[in-house]
C-alpha cells in the first residue's frame, strides 16, 4: 500500500515518512484527524508485532495514582466485563509480551504477538481497558489494587492492604531503590518528578477513590495518547481497527499534561536523608553519597548517545577513571552511576556506597578535581575508544534481552516524542556516531565534561545515612496512626469499613459469568504450531577440541562460548568458582594493568562474560549434574582471533596477589550482593529452599544464593585483617579449571564463519595447560532447615517446595504452572492476600516450588500453598477454558529468541542432554493436557507439600514472631 503524505487513512493523517536505516524499518508518523492522537508505525520484516498505547501522566503528589490506575484499568472493561481480562490473556494467548508500566511521567500499555489473530485480540482488550475501564462501576477495584482498610470484625486491629501498597513497601525496603526515588524529589523539586508516580507507602493511603477517578478522566483520552505499531502487519487494517472500534467515538479534548522544566539553581542543593537498618546492626560504612547533574533535554539526540558513552567511560567499566579515583581514595567501597535519558531533563548521577557522612566534602572535591584533571590533560584515547565501541556495538547488535525489539524502539521514541521532540531521532544514530568518532580524540568528551558537569549550575548533593531501628519506629507509628484512625471512627463508620471489605471479598470470591469470560477473544489449538522450534546443534571434533556448532545466520557477529568442566574443584571450594568469575578480567595480567585490559576488551570484544553454571543431566532418572565455567563472548567475525588472544591473557596470566585491587573488588562485590538480596528476595528464598533438597540445589546456592553472600562477607573480613590467602585460592582454582582437558567450545554462525573461527579455537586450546585433573563429586545437600531469612524489608518472599521423582515429569506440568500461577494462586495470594506476585515452578529435575513476591503475609500464604491439592481435586473447567490454559502455556514455550539467546539455549540443551525429541514430546504433552491430567497431579503436589520444606525472606520482626521457622539467618 503506497501511503501519501497529507492523505488521511481511516481517520489518521499521514504527516511524515522516513526510512530508518539503522533498524531496517520505514517509519510512518500519523495524527488522528479528530482527537489529534499521535500514532507511529515502524514497518519492518519482524513478525513479532508490537502495539502500545501510552499517556503522559505527570503526578501531582506521591499517592501513586498513575501506578494504581495502571493496575486497575486491566481489571475489567466495557466489552470485557470480567474481574481480570489481563490474567485471562496471560493464560490463554500466544503473546510474546503483555504488560503495563508506570514511569515518572508516562504510563504505557504494550503487547506483542507473532500471531495476527492474537495480536488483534490483545489490541482490542487493551484499548477497551484504557478507554472504558470498570473502575467507574466498581470501587472494589481501587480497594484491591490500590489500598483499603482491612478489618473483618470491630475488635480486630485495623490494617492497610492493597497490591500497589505492598509492591511499593517492597520497593522502599531496598536502600538503593529508596535513594533513586529521593533523587528527583530533591534535584527536580520544582517539577512533577519530585512526586513519586509509583507511590510512596506513606502517602498512598491519602488517595481517595474520587481523586483516582478524576486522574483517569483527565489523562486517559486519545488526545493525550501516543500510539505505536511495529512489525510486518497490515498498516491499513491496523489503522482501521483502532479508529473504527475506538477513536471514532471521541472528540478532541484540550489536556494540560505539560511537564515543567526545573529552574536554574541558585546554589548546589544539599540534603541529608535516612534509611533504616536493624537496631543491633553496625552502622559503620553504611552511608550513601550521591551527586547529580541536570544535563539537557532528552530530545537532544547527540547528548542522548554521547552522555551514555561518557557515563560508561567515567563510571561503568572496571577501569573507569572517576570510579577508580573514588575507590583508590577510599571514599567508598562501591561506586556506581548512570545517565538517565528517559526524562524531560536528563540527569547524570554518581553514587558512592558503603561510605561515611564525614566523607561528603571529600566525595565532592574528588569528583571535581578528577574531572578537571581529565579536561586539562585529556582522557586516555583507549578509554574513549573502548566506551564508544561498547555502546555502538550494543546499538548495532540490538540485543533486546527478552523484550520485543519493537518495545525497545517505542521506549526510545517516547524519550523524545513525549517532550515535543523529533519522535524518531533516537532511532537514527549513524550521523551522531560519525560526528563522535570524528571528534572523540579532539577534546569532544572533555568538552562535554566541562560544559555539562563542571560549569553546571544544577547540581545536587545527597547524603543517605543509616538510622538504627528506623523501620521499627515507622512501623510503630503506623500502628499508632491506624489505632487512632480506628478510635475516631463511629460504630457506623466501622460497620461501613467492614461492609466494604466484605463486598470486596465477595467480588473476589464470585466467579466471572461464563458469558462474560467467553467474550474475551481467544484462539483455538489450530492456531498454534504443533512443532517445537529446535536450535540446530551438532558436536564436531577439530584436532582434539570439541566444538558445539549451532548453524544459523548471525549477521556476521560471532557468538562463542568456552566451557570448562569445573568438577575439578572440591565441594568445600565451590564458592571460589563464582568468586573467580566475579574477579577475573578486573585484575592486572602480565601484559596489561586492569585499566588497559578493560580498554582492550571493550575495543575488540562486543561483550564478554564469565559464568559458572551447573547443568542437570537428563540422560537418566538420577539427579546427576555437570558443572561448567563458561566464558561467553560476542564480537564481529573479524575480531574473533584477537578476542581469543585477550581471553587467553586473562585466564592464563592474571596476577591475583594485588592486595589493594582485591580489597576494592571484594568490597564492591559485597555491596552489590547485599542490594541484590533485598531486591530479589524470591530467588534467594527459592535457591535456599532447593539447597535443602538436592545436591545440585546446594551447589547452585553456593554460587548464587545467600551462602555465596556469606562467603564474600567472610573473605571481606579476612582481607580487612590483612589476610589475603584468597589470592592463592583463586590462582589455584583458575589453574585447575582452565585446562585443555576440561574445554568444550561452542560457536554460533554460518558454515563459512565456523571454518574460520573453529581453527582459532583450536589454536586457543593448544595454548592451555594440558594436565590430568582430579574429578570430585558433590553430595552436600543441606537437609531441611526451614529458615527465616531476616532483613529490614517491610514485605516478605515466602516459599514452600519439595522434590519429586524425575520420571514423573511431563510437559503437562507446564500447564499446571499456568493454571496455578494465574488462577488459584493469583486469586488467593495476590488478589485476596495483597502480594504483588506469586507463582509455581515444576522443573524437569524434579524440583518444585511455590513462591510469593512482595507479600504482606507469611502463614496465610503458606496455607494457600497447602490448599493446592484440594483445588486440584475439585478442578473442573470446560474444553474451551482448558484450551486457553494450553495456549497460554505454549506462549511461554514459544518466546522469540535473539541470536545470543539461541546460542545459550542450544548449549544448555546439549550440556543437559535434552534432545529435540524430548522437547517435541513435552510440547505434545502440553497440547494433550486435559482436566483429568490436571486432577491427576493432586497426589504429586500432596507429596511435595508433605515434605514441609519452607523458607521465607523478609521483615525481621514478622519472621521472628512466626513459629513455623526452625532457624533464622540474618542479612547484614
Amino acid at each position: 500500500m503506497n501511503l501519501q503524505i497529507g492523505n488521511s487513512y481511516h481517520g489518521f493523517k499521514l504527516k511524515e515518512k522516513r526510512t530508518l536505516h539503522e533498524i531496517n524499518a520505514e517509519a510512518l508518523i500519523f495524527e488522528h484527524d479528530v482527537t489529534k492522537a499521535k500514532l507511529i508505525k515502524l514497518i519492518c520484516d519482524d513478525d513479532n508485532k508490537v502495539f502500545a498505547i501510552g499517556f503522559r501522566t505527570p503526578p501531582d503528589n506521591s499517592t501513586g495514582v498513575p501506578h494504581i490506575i495502571e493496575h486497575s484499568v486491566l481489571c475489567g472493561s466495557r466489552k470485557f466485563d470480567t474481574k481480570e481480562p489481563f490474567v485471562e490473556l496471560v493464560k490463554s494467548s500466544l503473546n510474546t509480551f503483555l504488560n503495563a508500566m508506570t514511569y515518572p511521567d508516562k504510563t504505557i500499555y504494550p503487547i506483542a504477538s507473532r500471531n495476527e489473530k492474537d495480536f488483534y485480540n490483545l489490541m482490542d482488550v487493551y484499548l477497551d481497558a484504557v478507554f472504558y475501564p470498570n473502575i467507574y462501576k466498581h470501587e472494589e477495584i481501587f480497594m484491591q489494587e490500590g489500598w483499603s482498610y482491612k478489618l473483618e470484625n470491630k475488635d480486630d486491629e485495623l490494617k492497610y492492604n492493597g497490591v500497589v501498597y505492598s509492591e511499593m513497601k517492597g520497593v522502599y525496603s531496598s536502600p538503593d531503590s529508596y535513594l533513586y526515588r529521593q533523587i528527583p524529589k530533591i534535584a527536580l523539586s520544582n517539577t512533577q518528578y519530585s512526586n513519586n508516580s509509583g507511590g510512596d507507602p506513606d502517602y498512598i493511603t491519602d488517595l481517595s477513590y474520587e481523586e483516582f477517578i478524576a486522574f483517569h478522566k483527565k489523562y486517559y483520552h486519545p488526545s493525550n495518547s501516543y500510539i505505536f505499531l511495529y512489525g510486518d502487519g497490515d498498516t491499513d487494517k491496523e489503522l482501521s481497527f483502532i479508529n473504527d472500534n475506538y477513536l471514532k467515538d471521541f472528540t478532541y479534548q484540550e489536556i494540560d499534561s505539560e511537564i515543567k522544566d526545573e529552574k536554574e539553581y541558585e546554589s548546589t542543593r544539599e540534603a541529608v536523608i535516612e534509611y533504616g537498618i536493624g537496631k543491633d546492626e553496625d552502622d559503620k560504612e553504611k552511608t550513601y553519597l550521591n551527586m547529580n547533574f541536570i544535563v539537557d533535554k532528552s530530545s537532544n539526540n547527540e547528548l542522548y548517545f554521547a552522555f551514555e558513552i561518557l557515563s560508561h567511560m567515567l563510571l561503568t567499566s572496571s577501569g573507569a577513571p572517576l570510579k577508580k579515583e573514588l575507590l583508590d581514595k577510599k571514599v567508598a567501597k562501591s561506586v556506581t552511576g548512570e545517565y538517565d535519558n528517559g526524562m524531560n531533563q536528563t540527569m547524570f548521577t554518581i553514587i558512592a556506597k558503603n561510605s561515611e557522612e564525614s566523607k561528603k566534602e571529600e566525595f565532592k572535591n574528588i569528583i571535581f578535581a578528577k574531572l578537571e584533571e581529565l579536561v586539562e590533560n585529556g582522557i586516555d584515547k583507549d578509554v574513549i575508544e573502548a566506551s564508544v565501541n561498547k555502546v555502538e556495538f550494543a546499538l548495532r547488535e540490538a540485543e533486546s534481552y527478552g523484550y520485543p525489539k519493537g518495545l525497545i524502539y517505542y521506549s526510545k521514541i517516547m524519550d523524545s516524542y513525549l517532550y515535543g521532540g523529533d519522535p524518531l531521532c533516537h532511532l537514527q544514530y549513524e550521523d551522531v556516531f560519525k560526528k563522535i568518532r570524528s571528534e572523540m580524540f579532539n577534546g569532544y568528551f572533555e568538552g562535554l565534561i566541562k560544559k555539562y558537569i563542571l560549569e553546571n549550575k544544577n547540581i545536587s548533593l545527597i547524603v543517605m545515612k543509616p538510622h538504627k531501628g528506623l523501620n521499627e519506629e515507622k512501623e510503630a507509628k503506623l500502628k499508632e496512626k491506624l489505632k487512632d484512625i480506628k478510635n475516631k471512627m463511629s460504630d457506623e463508620e466501622l460497620e461501613e469499613v467492614i461492609a466494604k471489605g466484605k463486598k470486596l471479598l465477595e467480588r473476589q470470591n464470585t466467579p466471572d459469568k461464563k458469558e462474560n469470560l467467553d467474550k474475551i477473544p481467544s484462539l483455538s489449538l489450530e492456531d498454534i504450531n504443533k512443532k517445537a522450534e529446535i536450535v540446530p546443534t551438532e558436536l564436531r571434533r577439530n584436532n582434539g577440541t570439541d566444538i558445539i556448532y549451532h548453524g544459523f545466520n548471525t549477521n556476521k557477529i560471532a557468538y562463542v562460548s568456552l566451557n570448562f568442566k569445573s568438577k575439578c574443584i572440591a565441594a568445600e571450594d565451590v564458592s571460589y568458582i563464582r568468586l573467580l568469575s566475579d574477579i577475573i578480567g578486573k585484575l592486572n595480567t602480565e601484559k596489561y594493568d586492569y585499566v588497559k585490559l578493560n580498554n582492550v576488551v571493550n575495543i575488540n570484544i562486543g561483550e564478554v562474560s564469565f559464568t559458572p553454571t551447573a547443568f542437570n543431566d537428563y540422560s537418566g532418572n538420577d539427579r546427576g549434574f555437570n558443572p561448567y565455567f563458561s566464558i561467553k563472548f560476542k564480537s564481529l567475525m573479524n575480531n574473533t582471533e584477537k578476542s581469543l588472544e585477550i581471553i587467553e591473557e586473562i585466564i592464563m596470566k592474571t596476577i591475583y596477589n594485588d592486595k589493594e585491587r582485591l580489597k576494592q573488588i571484594i568490597g564492591d562485590l559485597k555491596s552489590r550482593l547485599q542490594s541484590m538480596i533485598i531486591q530479589n528476595g524470591h530467588m534467594v528464598t527459592y535457591r535456599r529452599m532447593l539447597s535443602y533438597l538436592s545436591d545440585k540445589g546446594a551447589y547452585d546456592e553456593k554460587l548464587y544464593g545467600l551462602s555465596y553472600y556469606k562467603f564474600i562477607c567472610s573473605i571481606n573480613d579476612s582481607i580487612e585483617k590483612d589476610d589475603f590467602s584468597v589470592a592463592d585460592k583463586l590462582k589455584e582454582t583458575a589453574e585447575k579449571i582452565f585446562n585443555r582437558e576440561n574445554l568444550i567450545a561452542s560457536f554460533s554462525g554460518d558454515e563459512e564463519d565456523y571454518n574460520l573461527v573453529s581453527k582459532q579455537i583450536v589454536d586457543f586450546a593448544g595454548h592451555l595447560r594440558n594436565e590430568t585433573v582430579k574429578s570430585y563429586s558433590y553430595d552436600k545437600k543441606a537437609g531441611k532447615l526451614n529458615e527465616g531469612i531476616l532483613t529490614q524489608g517491610e514485605v516478605n518472599y515466602v516459599g514452600k517446595g519439595g522434590i519429586f521423582d524425575r520420571s514423573r515429569y511431563t510437559g503437562a506440568l507446564n500447564v499446571l504452572e499456568t493454571i496455578l500461577s494465574y488462577d488459584y494462586l493469583w486469586n488467593t495470594v495476590r488478589v485476596k492476600g495483597g502480594a504483588y506476585g506469586v507463582f509455581s515452578l515444576f522443573r524437569r529435575d524434579g524440583s518444585a516450588a511455590f513462591l510469593s513476591y512482595r507479600d504482606p503475609n507469611i502463614n496465610k500464604t503458606i496455607n494457600a500453598y497447602d490448599g493446592v491439592p484440594g483445588y486440584l481435586e475439585n478442578f473442573d473447567v470446560d474444553e474451551k477454558q482448558m484450551t486457553k490454559y494450553v495456549i497460554g502455556t505454549i506462549s511461554k514455550l514459544d518466546q522469540p529468541l535473539s541470536n545470543s539467546s539461541k546460542a545459550d539455549h542450544g548449549d544448555a540443551c546439549y550440556f543437559s542432554k535434552i534432545t529435540g525429541n524430548m522437547i517435541q514430546r513435552e510440547r505434545e504433552q502440553v497440547i494433550n493436557t486435559d482436566v483429568t491430567t490436571i486432577r491427576g497431579f493432586k497426589n504429586l503436589i500432596e507429596s511435595i507439600l508433605s515434605e514441609q520444606c519452607i523458607c521465607a525472606l523478609g521483615n525481621e520482626n514478622k519472621i521472628k514472631n512466626d513459629s513455623i521457622f526452625e532457624n533464622f539467618v540474618s542479612v547484614k
